[in-house]
């Protein structure tokens, strides 16, 4: 097994070595599987101060989340199948520590609280975070779902044909009209597998992405966003409206500020966070700053 340790801010262990670098306390043991699902919990609260070990097992080959990344911690360490692997530090700050598979595709949370009690504001952010999760698929699942398999498949193939896909975006009312197309026909079924897989979570309000701001937003009023999908030679056009005006500009962030970026640049624009519209006030409380550190890497073409 492979375990890396980055910044130095954290340390990772294998379930039973030594656990280097925790505090004296016995440190709060968290249980996390790796699904079908993605990460099970997806959403975990746990306390600052206190030291912390993840057990965290894959019980699936049917994922990406072949490894895990927690970024702010400095760790990243392999997930063999049916082996748990433990992790420990220590939470030093409030607010969210998002954990990822490699590819940033699978995203997870630990809400960290104050000791001894939420402040107010954190029981504001949280109270936001599990409104935006009822609204996202349920509370079984916390709004937190990561791809499926073959959909992972799909995303890995576009971000890494990039340079091979055209795509043009124009303004319609209530939303835009994008084609995206390629002169490559293993790339343009991809293409109309892909965007259709993404119209079906928007129809069932079933996440993806959910480290992303524009992504969480998009999902939590998933019901105002309607596709319409044309078959065009090399690929499709899309039909992309909302029945809110204030979700029009969610619409068109999504279009030029995730897609039309993602296919530009590839797998390093996948790995960043897209900012919510400027200005925008979200459901969840969350405006147009927020989320910025956060990143998950799976594209949503349309």
């Amino acid at each position: 097994m492979r375990v890396r340790w980055w910044m130095g801010a954290a340390s990772a262990v294998l379930l039973g070595g030594p656990t280097v670098g925790l505090a004296a306390d016995q440190p709060r043991t968290v249980e996390i599987s790796v699904t079908a699902k993605g990460f099970e919990p997806a959403r975990v609260e746990v306390t600052k101060g206190q030291p912390l070990k993840l057990i965290v097992t894959r019980k699936t080959d049917d994922t990406c989340a072949k490894e895990i990344v927690i970024a702010d911690q400095g760790i990243k360490a392999d997930l063999p199948l049916n082996k748990p692997v433990a992790l420990g530090f220590t939470p030093e700050r409030t607010g969210e520590i998002t954990y990822a598979c490699g590819m940033n595709m699978i995203t997870g949370v630990l809400q960290v609280v104050s000791p001894g009690g939420e402040t107010s504001g954190e029981r504001d952010a949280m109270r936001g975070r599990r409104m935006g999760a009822g609204m996202m698929g349920g509370g079984m699942m916390g709004g937190m779902m990561g791809g499926t398999m073959q959909e992972m498949s799909a995303i890995h193939r576009l971000l890494s044909d990039h340079e091979n896909i055209q795509r043009t975006v124009k303004d319609i009312p209530n939303g835009v009209e994008t084609t995206t197309t390629s002169s490559d026909p293993k790339l343009a079924a991809t293409i109309r597998e892909h965007v259709g897989q993404m119209k079906e979570r928007i129809e069932r309000g079933e996440p993806i992405r959910q480290g992303d701001p524009l992504f969480r937003e998009i999902f939590a009023n998933h019901q105002h966003i309607h596709m319409a999908i044309e078959d065009v030679p090399g690929g499709v056009r899309v039909k992309e409206t909302a029945d809110e005006p204030r979700i029009v500009p969610l619409v068109r962030q999504h279009a030029r500020r995730a897609v039309s970026e993602f296919v530009a640049e590839g797998m390093p624009r996948a790995m960043r966070p897209t900012p919510l519209p400027p200005g925008y006030e979200g459901s969840s409380g969350e405006g147009h700053t927020a989320g910025r550190a956060r990143s998950c890497g799976c594209a949503n073409s349309t």
